[in-house]
Protein backbone atom coordinates (compact mmCIF):
# COMPACT_ATOMS: atom_id res chain seq x y z
CA UNK A 1 0.00 0.00 0.00
CA UNK A 2 1.37 3.45 -0.79
CA UNK A 3 2.78 5.76 1.82
CA UNK A 4 0.42 8.41 0.97
CA UNK A 5 -2.85 6.24 0.64
CA UNK A 6 -2.24 4.02 4.04
CA UNK A 7 -1.60 7.81 5.56
CA UNK A 8 -5.22 9.25 4.33
CA UNK A 9 -6.51 5.96 5.63
CA UNK A 10 -4.96 6.54 9.07
CA UNK A 11 -6.88 10.15 9.45
CA UNK A 12 -9.67 8.46 8.19
CA UNK A 13 -10.02 5.92 10.65
CA UNK A 14 -9.27 8.57 13.69
CA UNK A 15 -11.61 10.72 12.38
CA UNK A 16 -14.24 8.19 12.75
CA UNK A 17 -12.96 6.77 16.08
CA UNK A 18 -12.64 10.65 17.86
CA UNK A 19 -16.50 11.05 16.54
CA UNK A 20 -17.77 7.83 17.75
CA UNK A 21 -16.27 8.26 21.03
CA UNK A 22 -17.06 12.57 21.07
CA UNK A 23 -20.72 11.35 19.95
CA UNK A 24 -21.21 8.44 22.43
CA UNK A 25 -19.55 10.76 25.13
CA UNK A 26 -22.16 14.00 24.69
CA UNK A 27 -25.35 11.40 23.98
CA UNK A 28 -24.65 9.98 27.59
CA UNK A 29 -24.80 13.46 29.14
CA UNK A 30 -28.23 14.31 27.48
CA UNK A 31 -30.41 15.39 30.19
CA UNK A 32 -33.66 13.37 29.93
CA UNK A 33 -36.96 14.03 32.37
CA UNK A 34 -40.14 12.30 33.26
CA UNK A 35 -42.95 14.60 31.62
CA UNK A 36 -46.66 14.08 31.58
CA UNK A 37 -48.92 15.45 29.62
CA UNK A 38 -52.82 16.25 30.06
CA UNK A 39 -55.22 15.96 27.45
CA UNK A 40 -58.95 17.22 28.21
CA UNK A 41 -60.69 15.84 25.67
CA UNK A 42 -64.29 15.98 26.88
CA UNK A 43 -63.48 15.88 30.55
CA UNK A 44 -64.19 19.24 32.87
CA UNK A 45 -61.79 19.12 35.23
CA UNK A 46 -58.95 17.06 34.53
CA UNK A 47 -55.79 17.61 36.85
CA UNK A 48 -52.41 16.15 38.92
CA UNK A 49 -52.49 16.00 42.36
CA UNK A 50 -49.59 15.62 44.27
CA UNK A 51 -49.16 14.53 47.90
CA UNK A 52 -46.86 16.35 50.58
CA UNK A 53 -46.22 14.00 52.99
CA UNK A 54 -45.38 14.99 56.41
CA UNK A 55 -42.70 11.88 56.02
CA UNK A 56 -40.77 13.79 54.06
CA UNK A 57 -41.52 17.49 54.45
CA UNK A 58 -41.88 17.29 58.02
CA UNK A 59 -38.54 19.01 58.69
CA UNK A 60 -35.74 20.90 56.34
CA UNK A 61 -37.97 23.64 55.11
CA UNK A 62 -38.99 25.78 53.71
CA UNK A 63 -39.26 23.61 50.53
CA UNK A 64 -39.48 25.01 46.95
CA UNK A 65 -41.30 23.76 43.99
CA UNK A 66 -39.60 23.84 40.50
CA UNK A 67 -41.17 22.62 37.72
CA UNK A 68 -42.04 23.63 33.58
CA UNK A 69 -45.00 24.00 31.11
CA UNK A 70 -46.75 24.13 28.40
CA UNK A 71 -49.98 25.57 26.68
CA UNK A 72 -51.61 24.49 23.93
CA UNK A 73 -54.48 23.95 21.73
CA UNK A 74 -56.30 26.04 24.79
CA UNK A 75 -60.26 26.85 23.99
CA UNK A 76 -62.99 27.68 27.20
CA UNK A 77 -66.06 25.83 27.39
CA UNK A 78 -66.99 28.28 29.86
CA UNK A 79 -65.83 31.96 30.72
CA UNK A 80 -64.12 31.25 33.68
CA UNK A 81 -61.73 28.87 32.01
CA UNK A 82 -58.52 28.38 32.47
CA UNK A 83 -55.24 26.08 33.71
CA UNK A 84 -54.89 26.57 37.63
CA UNK A 85 -52.45 25.49 40.06
CA UNK A 86 -53.40 25.78 43.68
CA UNK A 87 -52.44 24.05 47.13
CA UNK A 88 -53.52 22.72 50.24
CA UNK A 89 -50.87 23.53 52.80
CA UNK A 90 -52.90 25.30 55.98
CA UNK A 91 -51.33 28.50 55.24
CA UNK A 92 -54.28 30.63 55.17
CA UNK A 93 -56.16 30.71 57.79
CA UNK A 94 -60.09 29.91 57.26
CA UNK A 95 -59.23 28.93 53.80
CA UNK A 96 -59.41 25.02 52.30
CA UNK A 97 -57.44 25.83 48.94
CA UNK A 98 -55.38 28.41 47.90
CA UNK A 99 -54.51 29.53 44.01
CA UNK A 100 -51.03 30.13 43.21
CA UNK A 101 -51.72 30.63 39.36
CA UNK A 102 -54.23 30.47 36.67
CA UNK A 103 -53.06 31.17 33.10
CA UNK A 104 -56.06 31.22 29.73
CA UNK A 105 -54.00 31.25 26.64
CA UNK A 106 -51.21 29.24 24.78
CA UNK A 107 -47.80 29.20 26.13
CA UNK A 108 -44.72 27.56 25.04
CA UNK A 109 -42.21 26.34 27.99
CA UNK A 110 -42.31 27.99 31.20
CA UNK A 111 -40.93 27.74 34.65
CA UNK A 112 -44.42 27.50 37.51
CA UNK A 113 -44.05 30.34 39.44
CA UNK A 114 -46.53 32.15 41.17
CA UNK A 115 -48.60 35.38 40.21
CA UNK A 116 -45.86 37.17 41.77
CA UNK A 117 -43.39 35.80 39.94
CA UNK A 118 -41.97 33.52 42.82
CA UNK A 119 -41.40 30.08 42.64
CA UNK A 120 -43.57 27.81 44.75
CA UNK A 121 -42.81 27.50 48.55
CA UNK A 122 -44.54 25.83 51.80
CA UNK A 123 -43.46 25.26 54.76
CA UNK A 124 -42.70 22.24 57.05
CA UNK A 125 -45.99 20.04 56.71
CA UNK A 126 -47.31 18.41 60.07
CA UNK A 127 -50.97 18.24 60.15
CA UNK A 128 -52.87 20.26 57.24
CA UNK A 129 -57.37 20.27 57.67
CA UNK A 130 -58.38 18.55 54.42
CA UNK A 131 -62.01 17.77 54.00
CA UNK A 132 -62.98 18.74 58.03
CA UNK A 133 -59.70 15.87 59.28
CA UNK A 134 -56.56 16.77 60.07
CA UNK A 135 -54.11 14.94 57.94
CA UNK A 136 -50.59 14.06 57.63
CA UNK A 137 -50.21 15.90 54.08
CA UNK A 138 -50.83 18.74 52.38
CA UNK A 139 -51.89 18.51 48.73
CA UNK A 140 -50.45 20.52 45.09
CA UNK A 141 -53.10 20.45 42.58
CA UNK A 142 -52.61 21.53 38.66
CA UNK A 143 -54.68 20.70 35.98
CA UNK A 144 -57.58 22.58 33.66
CA UNK A 145 -61.06 23.43 34.08
CA UNK A 146 -64.02 24.33 31.57
CA UNK A 147 -61.65 24.07 28.69
CA UNK A 148 -60.00 22.59 26.25
CA UNK A 149 -56.06 21.92 26.35
CA UNK A 150 -52.62 19.99 26.41
CA UNK A 151 -50.77 20.66 29.05
CA UNK A 152 -47.35 19.40 29.36
CA UNK A 153 -45.14 19.55 32.61
CA UNK A 154 -41.79 18.61 33.10
CA UNK A 155 -38.98 18.48 35.30
CA UNK A 156 -40.77 18.65 38.53
CA UNK A 157 -38.87 18.55 41.70
CA UNK A 158 -38.98 19.71 45.26
CA UNK A 159 -36.07 21.10 47.27
CA UNK A 160 -35.35 21.43 50.84
CA UNK A 161 -33.84 24.51 52.52
CA UNK A 162 -30.41 23.18 51.68
CA UNK A 163 -31.19 23.35 47.83
CA UNK A 164 -30.86 19.77 48.03
CA UNK A 165 -33.17 17.18 45.82
CA UNK A 166 -35.57 15.57 48.33
CA UNK A 167 -38.27 14.85 45.63
CA UNK A 168 -38.85 14.20 41.86
CA UNK A 169 -40.82 12.54 39.18
CA UNK A 170 -37.14 11.74 37.52
CA UNK A 171 -36.40 9.42 41.16
CA UNK A 172 -39.89 8.48 41.84
CA UNK A 173 -39.63 4.38 41.03
CA UNK A 174 -43.47 4.95 40.65
CA UNK A 175 -42.78 6.41 37.34
CA UNK A 176 -40.24 3.64 36.05
CA UNK A 177 -41.91 2.26 33.18
CA UNK A 178 -44.90 4.18 33.34
CA UNK A 179 -46.81 5.29 30.15
CA UNK A 180 -50.31 6.21 31.75
CA UNK A 181 -50.73 8.09 35.51
CA UNK A 182 -53.92 6.19 35.58
CA UNK A 183 -52.11 3.06 35.75
CA UNK A 184 -49.96 3.67 38.61
CA UNK A 185 -49.54 0.23 40.49
CA UNK A 186 -48.27 1.46 44.18
CA UNK A 187 -50.97 1.95 46.94
CA UNK A 188 -49.19 4.68 47.87
CA UNK A 189 -48.41 6.94 45.04
CA UNK A 190 -47.20 10.53 45.46
CA UNK A 191 -48.82 11.82 42.12
CA UNK A 192 -51.48 10.27 40.27
CA UNK A 193 -54.45 11.64 37.66
CA UNK A 194 -58.07 12.64 38.35
CA UNK A 195 -60.84 14.20 36.76
CA UNK A 196 -64.23 15.23 36.79
CA UNK A 197 -67.34 14.70 34.75
CA UNK A 198 -66.58 11.67 32.08
CA UNK A 199 -63.21 10.50 32.85
CA UNK A 200 -62.16 11.12 29.26
CA UNK A 201 -59.07 13.51 30.09
CA UNK A 202 -55.56 11.31 30.03
CA UNK A 203 -52.55 11.56 31.30
CA UNK A 204 -49.70 10.10 29.17
CA UNK A 205 -46.16 9.90 31.06
CA UNK A 206 -42.82 10.09 28.99
CA UNK A 207 -39.25 10.38 28.99
CA UNK A 208 -38.39 13.61 27.27
CA UNK A 209 -34.71 15.46 26.40
CA UNK A 210 -34.57 18.75 28.13
CA UNK A 211 -32.70 20.46 25.49
CA UNK A 212 -35.51 20.98 23.57
CA UNK A 213 -37.05 23.76 24.39
CA UNK A 214 -35.76 26.77 26.88
CA UNK A 215 -38.26 27.70 29.11
CA UNK A 216 -39.37 31.29 29.32
CA UNK A 217 -39.49 34.20 32.08
CA UNK A 218 -43.60 34.56 32.16
CA UNK A 219 -43.90 36.60 35.43
CA UNK A 220 -46.24 39.17 34.59
CA UNK A 221 -48.72 39.96 31.70
CA UNK A 222 -46.46 42.72 30.51
CA UNK A 223 -43.21 40.58 30.46
CA UNK A 224 -44.77 37.37 29.00
CA UNK A 225 -48.13 38.58 28.33
CA UNK A 226 -49.84 35.16 29.28
CA UNK A 227 -52.30 36.07 31.71
CA UNK A 228 -55.87 36.99 31.51
CA UNK A 229 -56.22 38.01 34.74
CA UNK A 230 -54.15 39.55 37.35
CA UNK A 231 -56.04 39.73 40.19
CA UNK A 232 -55.43 38.24 43.45
CA UNK A 233 -57.17 34.55 44.71
CA UNK A 234 -60.70 35.06 45.65
CA UNK A 235 -62.01 34.36 49.08
CA UNK A 236 -64.72 31.94 47.43
CA UNK A 237 -63.90 28.52 47.65
CA UNK A 238 -65.70 25.39 46.14
CA UNK A 239 -64.96 21.76 47.12
CA UNK A 240 -66.24 18.74 45.82
CA UNK A 241 -65.23 15.35 45.91
CA UNK A 242 -62.97 13.13 42.72
CA UNK A 243 -65.17 11.59 40.87
CA UNK A 244 -62.60 8.86 38.72
CA UNK A 245 -58.91 8.38 40.06
CA UNK A 246 -56.87 5.45 40.86
CA UNK A 247 -55.72 3.76 43.97
CA UNK A 248 -57.82 2.42 46.74
CA UNK A 249 -61.08 4.13 48.11
CA UNK A 250 -60.82 6.88 50.71
CA UNK A 251 -62.67 10.26 51.16
CA UNK A 252 -60.67 13.73 49.59
CA UNK A 253 -61.12 17.32 49.11
CA UNK A 254 -60.44 18.92 45.95
CA UNK A 255 -60.70 22.25 45.19
CA UNK A 256 -61.88 22.29 40.57
CA UNK A 257 -61.96 26.01 40.78
CA UNK A 258 -61.72 29.03 43.06
CA UNK A 259 -61.66 32.46 40.95
CA UNK A 260 -63.53 33.90 37.84
CA UNK A 261 -61.15 36.24 35.50
CA UNK A 262 -63.15 39.28 36.39
CA UNK A 263 -65.61 38.71 39.45
CA UNK A 264 -65.35 37.19 42.87
CA UNK A 265 -68.08 34.52 42.57
CA UNK A 266 -67.25 31.04 42.81
CA UNK A 267 -67.69 28.27 39.81
CA UNK A 268 -70.21 26.05 39.75
CA UNK A 269 -69.54 22.77 40.81
CA UNK A 270 -73.26 21.03 40.54
CA UNK A 271 -72.49 19.41 37.38
CA UNK A 272 -69.44 18.06 38.57
CA UNK A 273 -71.19 15.59 41.62
CA UNK A 274 -72.44 13.28 39.23
CA UNK A 275 -70.64 10.43 41.02
CA UNK A 276 -70.55 11.00 44.62
CA UNK A 277 -67.52 8.19 45.64
CA UNK A 278 -64.40 9.35 45.94
CA UNK A 279 -61.39 7.10 45.29
CA UNK A 280 -57.84 8.56 45.98
CA UNK A 281 -54.43 6.29 47.07
CA UNK A 282 -53.33 6.32 50.21
CA UNK A 283 -51.36 9.03 50.95
CA UNK A 284 -49.82 8.44 54.10
CA UNK A 285 -46.56 7.28 52.74
CA UNK A 286 -43.55 9.62 51.54
CA UNK A 287 -43.87 7.53 48.43
CA UNK A 288 -41.52 5.57 46.65
CA UNK A 289 -37.99 7.13 45.39
CA UNK A 290 -34.64 6.55 44.60
CA UNK A 291 -31.22 8.30 46.11
CA UNK A 292 -30.26 11.47 44.47
CA UNK A 293 -28.26 11.59 41.79
CA UNK A 294 -25.08 9.08 41.85
CA UNK A 295 -21.71 11.18 41.26
CA UNK A 296 -20.14 7.65 40.19
CA UNK A 297 -22.24 7.72 37.10
CA UNK A 298 -20.64 10.54 34.97
CA UNK A 299 -17.10 9.08 36.54
CA UNK A 300 -17.77 5.87 34.86
CA UNK A 301 -18.68 7.34 31.52
CA UNK A 302 -15.50 9.16 31.28
CA UNK A 303 -13.91 6.19 32.22
CA UNK A 304 -15.31 4.64 29.35
CA UNK A 305 -14.00 7.40 26.88
CA UNK A 306 -11.07 7.18 27.88
CA UNK A 307 -11.04 3.51 27.14
CA UNK A 308 -12.63 3.76 23.83
CA UNK A 309 -10.04 6.15 23.07
CA UNK A 310 -7.08 3.97 24.47
CA UNK A 311 -8.47 1.10 22.39
CA UNK A 312 -8.63 3.18 19.09
CA UNK A 313 -4.82 4.39 19.88
CA UNK A 314 -3.87 0.63 20.00
CA UNK A 315 -5.51 -0.55 17.23
CA UNK A 316 -4.22 2.43 14.54
CA UNK A 317 -0.44 1.19 16.87
CA UNK A 318 -0.64 -2.11 15.97
CA UNK A 319 -1.75 -1.68 12.36
CA UNK A 320 1.10 0.90 11.86
CA UNK A 321 -1.64 3.13 10.90
CA UNK A 322 -1.07 6.69 13.63
CA UNK A 323 -1.08 9.68 11.34
CA UNK A 324 1.57 10.93 13.06
CA UNK A 325 4.06 7.97 12.75
CA UNK A 326 6.02 8.53 9.92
Amino acid sequence: MKKGVKKSISYFITVLLLFGVIGGGLSAFAQTTKQIVITTNTDDNPFIRVFLNSSLYKTGGPFTIKAEMKIENFKKRKADANIFINIQDGREKGVAVTTLNTWAKNVDWFEIKTKEGEYITFDNIDKVLIDSTLQPYGLLNTGAIYCNATISYRNFRIYNAANKVVYSWDTDKDFQGLTNLKNIKSPEPVVFGLSFHDGSGTFTVSDVDLSGGTPTNTTTKKEGGIYEDETTTTKAVDTTKVASTTGTSSTSEVTTQEETQTTETSVETTELLDTAESTTANPTGSGSQDKPFNVWIPIAIIGGIIVLGGGAFVILLKLNMLPLKK
